[in-house]
């Protein structure tokens, strides 16, 4: 039988996974162990060789030596340099920072943006007549002074005064745009802000002054009037915005990145140095001698969330293990392959009511809760009574019991359906693996017919095509099988 052509059912794969909980198990804490334990040793490390540099720091200003971050000390040229390119590194990190924390933009939610848009059109006085002199189509330059105005802050500068949003001018003047349309008769106002109910009031600022400043416009290019097409407030997934904002974080982190491996490589001096000149340049630093405060490294302590993240790790480790079993297997994986892989009657499953743990019978319980529900007893009579039924049918006195992996089936579970049979007045005779036990091989020629049991997650595919490729070479019937889980 080739493997490839097993059905797998996606519902018993999920089970196979679920009955696997012990292995899940192991998993999840080995794991979970491992990955906390790996992050306490590097935690572990780095503290080392923090706490080594600190205690250098200490008794460099203990012995004295912190009278050299009042710049009384020569550095070196290469000292200089460090501490140049660290205090021009500090200042971009500095205003950065206060951009992301201070901008519109970069506060607005780029996957939730509200937006406010207002289309207007320009309808010119500007007519055409061929049988005067005329002057060149104004209508674009009306536009250009238009789109000029709000890009140039006089639509941010009117919206600060009427509303006092309480940001700076330039990020209000961030959130304003002017698009113009490929007729150049038409252009497009869009204004992103966070609170729907200001982006309303934001809408009358903007018309009023655009209305404001179309006789200005008509004085001095030419006239015209102001008409507004549509007004829209939504909210849309701005994905430049997003780029924009991942853009500006990556560029402070490369910052932060630099300068702390910059920091990292200096002396206690050349770092007070810097402190020292970034309060100069903010007009903060006071006439007598800063201090420079000395910060103790924190031991690193066990981290939950590595802990957690090991375990959901371990468990998914385990589950690809378990599907990788059951998509390789080379053992029966349920008693219904017996008839779909090998299209043997299957005339019943004995389910061994003894297996597993007492949890893994309530899983057992919980996988069969459609199925019906009754003791060993009472299976392993159905079972008998099919097999008697195609006796009756087939006019056959006896019947022979074998299996690929005789030796490790239930002897009571045998015993109970060979004496299910002699009720029936059919005689049962059993014997080994006929693969490779010639006696049974034999028994089984003179019987004519085979009833073969099979075990799940024991019986061995490849064992059972040899076992009824032999039934066939001596021309045996098999007149089905029984599975027992």
């Amino acid at each position: 039988m080739d493997k490839q052509e097993r059905a797998i059912s996606l519902q018993d794969l999920c089970w196979k996974i679920v009955l696997g909980w012990r292995r899940l198990l192991a998993c999840a804490v080995i794991f979970a162990v491992v990955m906390t334990v790996w992050q306490y040793v590097q935690g572990q490390k780095s503290y080392n060789e923090a706490m080594k540099k600190y205690r250098e720091q200490t008794e460099a200003l203990e012995s004295g030596e912190s009278e050299t971050l009042t710049g009384r000390t020569e550095f070196t040229d290469a000292e200089l340099a460090q501490i140049q390119d660290a205090k021009s590194l500090q200042s971009l990190l500095d205003r950065n920072r206060a951009y992301i924390q201070k901008s519109i933009l970069m506060n607005t939610n780029a996957y939730r943006e509200n937006v406010l848009i207002l289309e207007y059109y320009v309808d010119s006085e500007y007519r055409f007549n061929y049988t005067e002199d005329n002057e060149v189509d104004y209508t674009n330059a009306v536009v250009d002074a238009y789109k000029h105005y709000g890009e140039n802050g006089g639509l941010a500068e009117k919206i600060d005064e009427e509303l006092d949003l309480g940001y700076e001018l330039r990020y209000v003047q961030e959130i304003v745009g002017v698009t113009v349309a490929a007729s150049m008769d038409t252009f497009t106002v869009e204004i992103i802000y966070p609170d729907q109910v200001m982006l309303q009031k934001i809408s009358d600022v903007v018309d009023t002054a655009l209305q404001e400043q179309a006789s200005a416009i008509s004085d001095s290019i030419g006239r015209h009037s102001l008409k507004l097409i549509s007004e829209t407030i939504t909210v849309r997934t701005d994905s430049d915005l997003a780029n924009y904002q991942q853009t500006y974080q990556n560029m402070v982190n490369n910052y932060r990145n630099q300068f702390n491996t910059l920091k990292n490589a200096m002396s206690a001096e050349q770092l007070a140095e810097i402190e020292m000149m970034v309060k100069e340049d903010d007009e903060e630093e006071e006439e007598n001698v800063p201090e420079v405060e000395l910060v103790e490294p924190v031991k690193p302590g066990i981290g939950v969330g590595n802990f957690v993240l090991g375990a959901i790790a371990g468990l998914f480790l385990a589950a690809i293990w378990i599907t990788c079993e059951v998509l390789f297997a080379s053992r029966l994986q349920t008693v219904e392959e017996l008839s779909e892989m090998y299209g043997l009657r299957l005339f019943g499953t004995v389910q061994l009511t003894e297996k597993g743990s007492g949890f893994d019978r309530y899983l057992q319980k919980l996988k069969n809760r459609h199925k019906k529900q009754m003791p060993q007893e009472a299976w392993i009579d159905i079972i008998c009574s099919n097999i008697e039924l195609v006796c009756r049918s087939e006019n056959l006195k006896q019947v022979y019991l074998t299996g690929s992996e005789w030796e490790k089936l239930d002897a009571q579970t045998v015993e109970h359906i060979t004496e299910g049979l002699k009720k029936a007045d059919i005689q049962v005779f059993c014997g080994g693996n006929i693969c490779y036990d010639m006696v049974s091989l034999r028994d089984v020629y003179e019987v004519g017919n085979v009833i073969l049991i099979e075990q799940e997650n024991v019986s061995i595919y490849r064992e059972m095509e040899k076992e009824m490729k032999t039934l066939a070479e001596q021309k045996v019937q098999i007149l089905g099988s029984v599975g027992v889980i």
